[in-house]
């Protein structure tokens, strides 16, 4: 397409705001494309509100479970909250902008920004999240366990160390 298509193409866009829901998207009908991502958006969206019900009681319930992971549960509310408050802007801003002449594309660019800031403010905040849960597939270990867990472990490599250094001086 030549550049003056482009641009006439991107003016007349600019100017009728709604013209961008019924653009073609690859083989799916007009305007298919917009309402689909919308709905498999939601999809996700429930799925990962299901998802944190189901392991709440794991997570948050058990008296044993560490702070790292009631955080990393606590980052993950926030998160889903955050999005899901997101996604119902975007979906409210897109019925809005079709069926008004509001331009609202201001307004929704500073929510989506801010809510990216607080995000990222969020991880900055807190880095520990960014190491992940522990301990959810492992067997339950005391302090006791790991420190002898932890020797063995250690006593391991010293072996093969020494094994391997006795290897390179003695050749045969």
């Amino acid at each position: 397409m030549p550049l003056a298509e482009k641009r006439e193409m991107i003016r007349i866009m600019l100017a009728d705001k709604s013209l961008f829901a019924k653009e073609v998207d690859g083989l799916l009908p007009i305007g298919m494309g917009v309402a689909l991502r919308m709905v498999y958006s939601f999809a996700f969206a429930i799925a990962q509100i299901v998802l944190l019900m189901g392991w709440r009681k794991k997570i948050v319930g058990e008296q044993t479970a560490s702070p790292q992971n009631r955080e990393i549960f606590n980052w993950l509310i926030y998160f889903t909250l955050v999005i899901g408050i997101m996604f119902l802007i975007l979906v409210l801003g897109f019925f809005i902008q079709n069926t008004t002449s509001l331009n609202i594309l201001f307004p929704i660019a500073v929510i989506v920004l801010f809510a990216t800031l607080s995000l990222s403010g969020y991880l900055v905040l807190k880095p520990n999240i960014l190491y992940g849960l522990t301990g959810l597939l492992q067997p339950h270990m005391t302090d006791s366990d790991t420190a002898e867990q932890n020797k063995k472990d250690d006593d391991a490599i010293s072996h093969s160390i020494l094994v391997d250094n006795q290897k390179s001086f003695n050749p045969k």
